[in-house]
């Protein structure tokens, strides 16, 4: 049986999923009333089909998003080497997404669908490139070397002030120069025919605009007023006390080891009936030496044979 309902067939997820439950509400009634001919009544739409597979995307999708932030923040720091500023570049990117979204969802009003989901997990890295740019100039050096330091403010300040304005000299017209390159590049495909060059062209548009505007504006007043001064340090700092950390867990496990090896072989001597004592172990009031490593010299001791002995030496015989 066949009905035609009156009903939006691009209804959104949520009104698609409203409507799918009066229908299951009714079938349930109708299987509960009706006869044993008549039982195992059911329905179907590809409407539901597209619901069901729009949910799943739009749940796969937020999966993945926050992967690719995670893998971002991975990398971003073995870039700068400062969790510091990885932190203030995810930050950015994740920006650059929320607003992403919204010039989909909210002003171009675009049901969630597969070119959309594609537009914002594809453009997630596209959008961490700028800031990333500007935060590893940063973190470089040559910022506090060759920018002068202004006389008029504290040292802290002066410190971010030279590394923000070396970034910004180094880095910020490379980055003006590829941002107008590719949005030049995407306003072709916006009188494409088909509409999903149309919609490409729009994500990088924006996805261009937006990135290269957080890059330029909200991260160096951000680094200018909260940035590291030493950036790196808290890397080294925590490498550094492994590395201790390790010797010191190697010194303690070879004493250990150098302990039970002498306790093993005092051991096997007592067993054996003689006795050894350990030089580490000999009391210093045994010797007459102000310093307490002090041996006494060594008598020599000359031991005869009874066969070597004359018979006219002892003295037993002499007094017999």
């Amino acid at each position: 049986m066949i009905f035609i309902a009156d009903f939006n067939k691009n209804a959104g997820t949520e009104t698609a999923s409203t409507y799918k439950e009066h229908w299951d509400n009714y079938l349930a009634a109708w299987n509960k009333g009706a006869t044993k001919h008549a039982y195992g009544a059911w329905h179907s739409s590809w409407l539901w089909v597209r619901m069901e597979a729009q949910q799943e995307l739009v749940s796969s999708t937020i999966s993945v998003l926050l992967l690719v932030v995670v893998l971002a923040f991975i990398g971003m720091l073995i870039f700068t080497l400062d969790p510091v500023l990885s932190i203030y570049v995810v930050l950015a990117t994740v920006g650059v997404m929320c607003g992403l979204a919204f010039f989909i969802i909210v002003v171009m009003n675009w049901n969630i669908g597969p070119i959309e989901v594609i537009a914002l997990i594809v453009f997630t890295g596209y959008a961490v490139t700028y800031s990333l740019h500007i935060a590893h100039k940063y973190s470089s050096n040559e910022g506090v070397l060759t920018e002068p330091m202004p006389l008029d403010m504290e040292i802290a300040t002066a410190v971010r002030f030279q590394r923000t304005s070396y970034a910004m000299k180094s880095i910020a017209g490379a980055a003006i120069g590829s941002a107008v390159t590719t949005i030049g590049c995407s306003i072709f495909l916006l009188f494409c025919t088909l509409t999903i060059f149309q919609k490409l062209g729009m994500v990088v548009l924006a996805v261009t605009t937006m990135s290269i505007v957080t890059a330029l504006i909200p991260l160096p007043a951000v680094l200018l007023c909260a940035g590291p001064l030493q950036p790196g340090r808290f890397f080294v700092a925590c490498l550094e006390s492994a590395v201790s950390l390790v010797r010191l867990t190697g010194l303690g496990n070879s004493m250990e080891s150098r302990g039970i090896k002498e306790e093993r072989m005092a051991s096997d001597v007592v067993a054996s009936g003689a006795a050894v004592v350990s030089p580490s172990m000999e009391s210093p009031s045994r010797y007459t030496g102000e310093h307490p490593t002090e041996r006494p010299e060594a008598r020599p001791v000359s031991f005869a044979s009874t066969h070597d002995m004359d018979d006219s030496s002892s003295p037993q015989r002499q007094s017999l």
